[in-house]
């Protein structure tokens, strides 16, 4: 059986930013949050400058902006352990080759794994600027590379996502 879509990457330092980048700070639900917590620092932020006594402050200022640090620093600090637990395990960066038919996709690891995923155990599909992410039930994210297609483009492959069903 040939593939429709052929895909190529490999998981350097910018790819997996690109990746962790969606994943801490650009999907909805995490928007939303930060926007919350925004919001809270902005009503306790004016409540403890129009306040007649210090004690109005309930530290959401000093504890939003430490919240949002945080998340900057384990963004950081997932994407570096990443590069380093596959250069420890593998010796190099990983290269992943994605093989799509009409009904799965197959894998290919440079590690030697290889995975078939049924397109029905998709639940989601994301992009970013250079990723197209595919989210399964189980909230697994697997990666093609805009840049990678080998075989097909990525506006033909988001084409075909949508004619089964999947908005983007």
């Amino acid at each position: 059986m040939e593939s429709l879509f052929e895909n190529r990457h490999i998981a350097d330092k910018q790819m997996l930013k690109d990746l962790y980048r969606y994943v801490f700070f650009l999907r909805k639900p995490v928007i939303v949050c930060y926007a919350v917590l925004f919001f809270c620092l902005i009503v306790d932020a004016i409540q403890w400058i129009y306040a007649k006594n210090s004690f109005a402050l309930t530290g959401m200022v000093f504890l939003v902006p430490l919240f949002f640090l945080f998340m900057i620093l384990r963004y950081n600090h997932v994407v570096n352990t990443t590069i380093k637990r596959n250069i420890e395990l593998h010796g190099k960066e990983v290269s992943v080759k994605t093989d799509v038919y009409n009904d799965f996709f197959q894998i290919t690891s440079s590690t030697g794994s290889v995975y078939k995923i049924d397109f029905y155990n998709i639940e989601k599909v994301m992009q970013t600027k250079k990723l197209i992410l595919l989210m399964s039930k189980e909230k697994q994210i697997f990666v093609l590379s805009k840049d990678g297609f080998t075989k097909g483009t990525p506006h033909e492959f988001l084409a075909f996502l949508k004619r089964k069903g999947y908005r983007i």
